[in-house]
């Protein structure tokens, strides 16, 4: 959106869209390649190479770090709802999530043992939880944010198509990255610190976009949490979609 004349509270100019709309390639770009990697190096399928963890733990690994994610994304949405400070209710969130998502997901490929054992099975979902916690502590107010920087319909809806422009753009650039990076010799813990470091550098860019949140949100009432998630769960469509990510993850 170009700026053209004085701004009312809820313009967005070009720019600032632009560096909101980025942060979503850093989150597709190292979720993609996180979820990719995490198979291939706790159980590999390659002759030669050692599986980390016994094979009737393996289809669990990262399934339940997503059921642990399943709990924490209301209470984390929730937490972000009713926070209040002078920086708004979204970016300090997304402040305290940003340094921890890059953190676990460096940790992750540091497993105890060299040798297939349950230990770590138990670390390796361990630090997934972690990740996926974080993760949403950052994803959850960055996406919630697009609602308080933009005020009408069209503009959100412009951002929003930007926002997924970036996103595609970035498992685009993980697909690429990843088979690169598989066959470049390096260990999965030195392309993990340029992954988590490359990331950063684009979550980081919606703290410098737009700043200003409309006096819509503000003043915005929270429903209270049980209330929300007893309305959530009573809604059918809802149940019987969660069986599909159940299976999807435990296969993965």
């Amino acid at each position: 959106m170009v700026e053209t004349g004085e701004k009312t509270e809820s313009e967005v100019s070009r720019l600032g869209a632009h560096l909101y709309g980025a942060g979503h390639f850093g989150t597709s770009f190292l979720g993609y390649i996180l979820v990719a990697w995490v198979s291939k190096f706790y159980f590999p399928n390659e002759e030669g190479l050692t599986a980390l963890v016994p094979a009737a733990m393996a289809p669990w690994l990262m399934t339940l770090g997503r059921i642990t994610d399943g709990i924490n994304d209301p209470l984390i949405g929730y937490l972000s709802d009713i926070t209040r400070t002078r920086w708004g209710r979204r970016k300090p969130l997304m402040a305290i999530g940003l340094p921890f998502v890059l953190l676990f997901s460096m940790l992750v490929w540091y497993p105890p043992s060299t040798e297939t054992a349950a230990s770590n099975f138990w670390y390796g979902a361990l630090m997934l939880t972690a990740f996926f916690a974080a993760f949403t502590f950052y994803v959850g107010p960055y996406v919630a944010l697009l609602a308080e920087i933009a005020h009408t319909t069209e503009e959100r809806t412009k951002i929003a198509a930007l926002q997924g422009i970036y996103n595609v753009a970035g498992l685009i650039a993980a697909g690429f990255v990843s088979g690169i990076a598989l066959k470049s010799g390096l260990s999965y813990q030195a392309r993990a610190k340029l992954v988590a470091g490359s990331s950063g550098l684009f979550m980081v860019l919606p703290f410098i976009g737009p700043r200003n949140e409309t006096r819509e949100a503000k003043e915005q009432e929270t429903q209270p949490f049980l209330r929300g998630r007893g309305e959530t769960f009573a809604t059918r469509p809802f149940r019987t979609y969660l069986v599909e990510p159940f299976f999807f993850l435990r296969g993965w």
